[in-house]
């Protein structure tokens, strides 16, 4: 049985880290993560997903064209679903995915309030960072995590690190792991639980972008075992003019694809 690590809140977790956070970080750290968050939703690539169940067996598989410069319809593109050419069904899928970025009212451009949970610094305790590990051409910082309502899991259970390249100011790798296997709820007991993400810095002049996110786990539930992981990769990026810029309007970052 599959078990899908966002539904376990480190996907959320990890996720938020390329979100600018707060002026009590580390300057280095933050001007990496800030520089992450710099060009989301100016990149165009092809993103190829694989989900895989706990013994390793292939589950799911696609190859998407993710390109923001298009009409919302058509800026994801199936390329392969499962090893196949895409089925009617899949554009169809794919193009009410591209609908939903749309704007929903005239009142797009007005910044709505943060929800709880939506950066790193909800989740972070800012005098539990530290130093793990540095080098003349990198330094990585290890996390301190707290309780935040959309990750009720205890914080102390779980590692998160950050790599930032010094010369650059940019991400590297980020990355959330278990500490120990623990019961949760009585019913839930999490075994192993990983999630990384690789970066890199395609052009000086832009922000980084996000090459890999890897993400496996395993867990179980009144006896019956399930896991399993999920890896995607992007490459072919171009930088590319949001389609909303075009008519002035003021967009937020895009949202990665559903996995």
């Amino acid at each position: 049985m599959a078990l899908h690590l966002s539904k376990l809140g480190l996907g959320v977790l990890l996720l938020s880290l390329v979100v600018p956070l707060r002026a009590d970080l580390p300057t280095l750290l933050n001007d990496a993560l800030e520089n992450a968050n710099r060009d989301r939703g100016r990149w165009a690539y092809t993103e190829s997903d694989v989900e895989k169940d706990g013994s390793g067996k292939l589950m799911h598989s696609s190859v998407v064209r993710n390109d923001p410069s298009k009409p919302y319809a058509e800026q994801l593109t199936p390329i392969e679903i499962d090893g196949k050419p895409p089925t009617d069904r899949d554009f169809k899928k794919y193009r009410a995915q591209g609908e939903r970025r749309a704007p929903k009212n005239d009142n797009s451009q007005v910044e709505k309030p943060r929800k709880p949970g939506s950066r790193l610094s909800d989740y972070i305790d800012p005098n539990q960072i530290t130093v793990s590990a540095e080098d003349a051409q990198t330094i990585t910082y290890e996390l301190g995590l707290k309780k935040n309502d959309n990750f009720e899991f205890p914080p102390e259970k779980f590692q998160a690190f950050a790599r930032v390249n010094k010369e650059h100011r940019a991400l590297e790798r980020v990355s959330v792991q278990l500490r120990s296997s623990f019961r949760f709820k009585m019913l839930l007991k999490l075994k192993s639980a990983a999630v990384s993400i690789e970066f890199a810095t395609l052009d000086p002049q832009y922000g980084t972008v996000r090459t890999t996110i890897h993400a496996s786990g395993s867990a179980s539930i009144l006896f019956v075992t399930i896991g399993g992981s999920d890896d995607i990769t992007r490459s072919d990026f171009k930088h590319v003019k949001p389609f909303d810029e075009r008519f002035n309007v003021k967009i937020g970052p895009l949202k990665a694809l559903d996995t």
